[in-house]
């Protein structure tokens, strides 16, 4: 039998230790994440009576019916993936006010890694009512948010991977309750995702030369 070129021999070595590769588990590394999160109050009804104000900052927003002043408190975090997570929290304040066609915009950006896109955005729909001091049954605001609720951002980094946010819809069926209680709406989620660990994958380029060596080696004895 004659015997192979060395090219087809390497050809061969090469593909056998990619192989090796491809069917190893992928090692997986934690993820640790940074990222703040902000609202932005608008509205979309026609004219009212009652004054409105909208304030929308970096961390804090704020929009006021009448005597009523529902305000957005915002967070920064960083953690290991995969966490629990707080996205903010809603509160209410001052006396009577009547809510009309109120949109709500969570963005979660973060910061570091770098991710493409760099925000995740989740919308609730309009939110309205009458609030008053006691917030009682029969006049109530409450935040519930459009689906989906599950977004995913790219890392921006040598090995691929991804984060995905989560928000979950608020307890209390998004009953957002007087500043009287002493708290307000908690808006909570889960973080999750991961890359390929670095030393993994660079201890597997690093063999692949002597797995694709070894493989050729014992190919070539066998067919000489």
């Amino acid at each position: 039998m004659m015997a192979r070129s060395l090219k087809q021999m390497t050809a061969l070595a090469f593909a056998a230790g990619v192989a090796v590769l491809v069917n190893a588990a992928p090692a997986k590394a934690a993820l640790n994440v940074t990222y703040n999160t902000s609202v932005k109050f608008t509205y979309t009804g026609g004219l009212v009576n009652a004054p409105i104000v909208l304030v929308n900052g970096p961390l804090t927003s704020t929009v006021q019916f009448g005597a009523s002043i529902l305000t957005y408190t915002g967070t920064t975090g960083s953690a290991d993936l995969p966490t629990p997570a707080g996205f903010g929290e809603l509160k209410l304040s001052g006396g009577t006010g009547t809510f009309h066609d109120l949109a709500f915009e969570l963005t979660i950006t973060q910061i570091a890694p770098p991710a493409t896109p760099p925000s995740a955005k989740f919308t609730s729909l309009t939110l309205h009512g009458t609030v008053t001091a006691s917030q009682n049954q029969n006049g109530e605001l409450k935040l519930i948010f459009n689906s989906p609720l599950i977004k995913t951002l790219l890392v921006s980094s040598p090995y691929a991977g991804s984060v995905t946010y989560e928000v979950f819809q608020p307890a209390g069926n998004g009953r957002i309750p007087a500043s009287t209680s002493g708290s307000g709406l908690s808006i909570n989620g889960q973080i999750s995702g991961v890359v390929p660990e670095p030393g993994a994958v660079a201890l597997a380029l690093t063999g692949l030369p002597l797995i694709g060596l070894v493989t050729w080696r014992r190919t070539r004895k066998s067919v000489i």
